[in-house]
C-alpha cells in the first residue's frame, strides 16, 4: 500500500481503517523513497476490531529505466532513499543497518536481476 506521500491516495490511517472493515489482521505501507515514521502500529479499537500496521519503504531510482527497479525495505529505521542509484550499495546499507529487504516486483520483465549483486539469497 502506499498514501499521498508517495503515489497513494488514503492516509495510513483510513488504510487501517479500510484493513479492519475487510478484517484483516495486518497491513503493510511502503511509499516510494520516503520513510514515515511513527505512524507503525495498533489501529482501532474493541468495538471494530484492530489491526496492525507496518511500514517500510520501496526504493528504487527514479533516474533508471525501466522504472521497475524496487526493492521492499524494513525495519532500516532510517530512510535509504539516498542509496538507491546503486542497489549494491542500498543492500549493503540495509544491511548494516539491521534492515530486511525483497525483491517488490522480481518478474518485471526489463529487470536483469542477474547483474552483479549480492546479498540477496535468491539473486
Amino acid at each position: 500500500m502506499h498514501t499521498p506521500y508517495s503515489d497513494g491516495e488514503a492516509w495510513h490511517s483510513e488504510i487501517a481503517d479500510a484493513a479492519i472493515a475487510t478484517k484483516l489482521d495486518f497491513v503493510v505501507v511502503t511509499d516510494h523513497n520516503i520513510w514515515i515514521n511513527g505512524v507503525q502500529g495498533y489501529y482501532g479499537d474493541e468495538k471494530r476490531g484492530y489491526v496492525l500496521l507496518l511500514t517500510g519503504q520501496e526504493i528504487h531510482d527514479r533516474t533508471r529505466l525501466p522504472q521497475v527497479n524496487h526493492c521492499l525495505v524494513y525495519n532500516a529505521k532510517t530512510e535509504m532513499n539516498r542509496y538507491a542509484p546503486d542497489p549494491q550499495a542500498l543492500i549493503k546499507a540495509v544491511n548494516r543497518a539491521g534492515g530486511m529487504k525483497f525483491l517488490a516486483h522480481p518478474f518485471d520483465k526489463g529487470v536483469d536481476w542477474r547483474e552483479d549483486i549480492e546479498g540477496i539469497p535468491w539473486v
